[in-house]
């Protein structure tokens, strides 16, 4: 049945590349996604942001180089196959593209017409065509062809390419209607609000309180350091004990600090400012906050010495957090036309969305830093 084992096994490989870049480097949904298997070559929950131009030409590149391999292996390149087989995955692929163009078309109609794909589509038709010429060059080929060899391309082939596909959920649902918080309704689009990193990181600092300076905080105060004291807890998270201190998350704001030498009596101390926070403990002599994306580090032995590893933490899931059956895009100058589109994180962190009725809604209170 296989005419050409190698031309069959490089087939297969970018088969299995094509679907190790679909797992981790594309937003779902595809239509993959059904498949529980297809879930077990995902190396992180949130997609590996790549360039746009990169992660739309590369797919429509390898579908035409690998199906053509894969074919040839069980075809063969006698004769003029070598050229046809490269030409008919190029027409087949073709297809698939223009029909996303048209919203008439079912299933042929889930994803985005791009022209860079074409263009990907032919550079890989050329590719193949010069990668199986050279080798019907070298070969003699010995065995019959099977009657199987052709149905089992195509079938190959074609669910290689609608398994890609976008999702009805995601490309369709936005023609939609859905609740919002606020109770209201719209159309499912919504347009990301971004927040530029800068501006999320902003100016990380500690204060101190004077009032109940001790030798080592009245160091800091007198080395310039901010001086704010304590108002009451504001938005009250976990709470981290420490030898003799307590840290307490106020959410989003940062870490309280406190003496808890005498339980029954915690003094403060200061307060650590990191946009975002969430989590905070001590590893190492470094008092570890997470801020959403990434974690801060600052070293308890010179709390004016603050480094971020910026992105050290997965994006946050915008699916659970976004109304149900919603999906991102932008809009045009009529609320009711829009395109949808891929989250970019070289923007900045999406803190929440505008809907088709002009409102917007924040996933967390940090819209007074845009």
């Amino acid at each position: 049945m296989i005419k050409s084992p190698s031309l069959f096994w490089w087939g297969i490989f970018a088969g299995v590349i094509g679907m190790l870049f679909y797992a981790n480097f594309r937003e779902p949904q595809i239509l993959f996604d059904a498949l529980p298997a297809y879930q077990w070559i995902k190396f992180s929950a949130n997609p590996i942001m790549l360039p746009r131009y990169a992660s739309e030409w590369f797919p429509s590149f390898l579908h035409v180089v690998g199906m053509s391999l894969f074919t040839a292996g069980l075809l063969g390149t006698e004769g003029k196959r070598w050229l046809a087989i490269p030409i008919c995955w190029l027409a087949v692929d073709l297809a698939f593209e223009f029909g996303q163009a048209t919203e008439t078309l079912g299933v042929l109609s889930y994803g985005n017409f791009e022209w860079m794909d074409v263009a990907a589509l032919i550079m890989a038709t050329i590719f193949s065509t010069i990668w199986l010429f050279q080798h019907n060059q070298k070969a003699i080929v010995k065995s019959k062809k099977s009657q199987f060899a052709i149905p089992l391309a195509v079938v190959v082939g074609s669910a290689m390419m609608l398994g890609s596909y976008q999702s009805p959920t995601v490309d369709q649902k936005a023609r939609y209607i859905c609740t919002y918080p606020d109770q209201s309704e719209a159309i499912c689009a919504i347009e990301p609000i971004y927040l530029d990193w800068e501006s999320f990181r902003g100016e990380k600092q500690v204060s101190f309180s004077a009032e109940n300076s001790n030798a080592l905080t009245q160091a800091y105060i007198d080395a310039g350091s901010r001086v704010e004291e304590f108002t009451g807890l504001e938005n009250s998270g976990k709470i981290y004990l420490y030898q003799h201190y307590m840290f307490i998350i106020s959410e989003l704001r940062g870490v309280y600090i406190f003496d808890n030498t005498n339980r029954e009596a915690p003094v403060y101390l200061g307060f650590v400012h990191v946009h975002g926070a969430s989590d905070v403990l001590i590893h190492q002599g470094m008092l570890v906050v997470a801020a959403l994306t990434d974690l801060v580090l600052i070293d308890f032995n010179n709390l004016n010495s603050i480094t971020t590893q910026e992105l050290a933490l997965n994006y946050p899931n915008y699916d659970r957090l976004s109304p149900q059956a919603t999906i991102f895009a932008k809009f045009s100058d009529s609320s009711e036309e829009y395109e949808s589109v891929y989250l970019d994180y070289e923007i900045g962190l999406v803190i929440g969305y505008k809907n088709a009725n002009g409102k917007s809604f924040y996933f967390w209170p940090l819209e007074e830093l845009l």
